[in-house]
């Protein structure tokens, strides 16, 4: 395994804010020769991990599960902490995963039936369930099947479930216009381990459109680190493997699979993420890997210079209306 780290940018706060954001310039310290020799001078494609890279839960997966069911019983159940609606899911997840894996797609299974059983399984085995009396009876029934359709189609389909990870708007806007110009990639994909709802979600969080494709592992019958996955990429954009560059966060998932794929991963490690130290090796086979790390996808826009060179990122100062040290002028009625 080869890592080649690009530096990070450097950051002046200017003084000038509103509206909750801060303008804040960037530039980079030096050119970057040591990652640049890793990708072809022009990638003709550039595809972008989902969930952990540009997506984030807007909160714990167990507060969801909680809430759900606090909301459809008329807010009168007593219900665990969270923490122990988020142990019951994610031992559910591992079981069925392992089970069907790829959401169920070589099992005869549709992904709502793969859901259903995961979140089934996940009110059944909540500890200390019973501290409600009759409860796990309900769920056995009508009540059970409510939750699934609440959080399926509805908490997991939107923006109540999901959020833009910080910057990423920002960045897909100058990746979208690098597109544009000469020597900028042809295509831009997204390639994630999902069910068909990615693309309602994408949607929903008004980003779809930066996108000339999404592939997600449902729908293709396999899962990344997967080649298949990586090769109908190529194949969409007409593109060959060394014309072609993934950004994500998972070193198993989007960097071995790309690098053994023929192509050239840049890994953006999430706060959940343990930075892979070499040498590395792994059930995935990642030993001998070369990859360049980033801090974020504006790392990964330094690696080419497009980076931007003013950044808007949010603030929790408040900005008074005439100003940020004066008082407001606003005379209510």
């Amino acid at each position: 395994m080869i890592r080649r780290e690009a530096p990070d940018a450097r950051v002046e706060i200017n003084t000038e804010e509103a509206g909750g954001l801060t303008r804040v310039e960037a530039s980079s310290r030096e050119s970057l020769p040591s990652a640049r020799h890793l990708f072809t001078s022009s990638p003709k494609l550039v595809t972008l991990d989902c969930t952990g890279t540009l997506l984030q839960l807007t909160t714990d997966v167990g507060m969801f599960y909680r809430e759900t069911l606090f909301k459809l019983t008329e807010y009168n159940a007593r219900l665990p902490r969270p923490s122990v609606f988020s142990e019951a899911f994610f031992n559910a997840y591992k079981k069925q995963e392992e089970s069907h894996p790829c959401f169920g797609c070589g099992s005869n299974m549709s992904s709502e039936d793969w859901w259903r059983t995961v979140v089934t399984s996940t009110y059944l085995n909540v500890k200390n369930l019973d501290y409600e009396p009759g409860l796990r009876d309900e769920l056995e029934s009508g009540l059970g099947e409510a939750c699934f359709q609440e959080l399926y189609n509805e908490v997991f389909m939107s923006e109540e479930g999901w959020e833009l990870k910080p910057g990423v708007k920002e960045a897909l806007e100058a990746i979208k216009e690098w597109k544009g110009e000469e020597g900028g990639p042809k295509m831009i994909g997204a390639i994630s381990n999902f069910d068909e709802r990615l693309h309602g979600i994408l949607k929903a969080l008004e980003v779809e459109g930066y996108f000339d494709f999404v592939i997600t592992s449902r729908e293709v019958g396999a899962e990344k680190p997967d080649q298949k996955v990586f090769d109908i990429a190529t194949t969409k954009a007409s593109s060959t493997p060394a014309e072609s560059v993934h950004v994500g966060d998972s070193y198993s998932k989007d960097v071995v699979g790309a690098a053994k794929a023929g192509w050239h991963p840049v890994f953006v490690p999430s706060a959940a993420s343990s930075v892979v130290s070499s040498p590395h090796s792994d059930s995935s086979g990642g030993s001998g890997v070369e990859y360049t790390q980033v801090g974020d996808l504006f790392g990964f826009l330094a690696i080419y210079g497009r980076e931007p060179k003013v950044r808007v990122v949010p603030t929790t100062r408040p900005v008074m209306e005439n100003g940020n040290d004066g008082m407001a002028t606003h005379e209510w009625e």
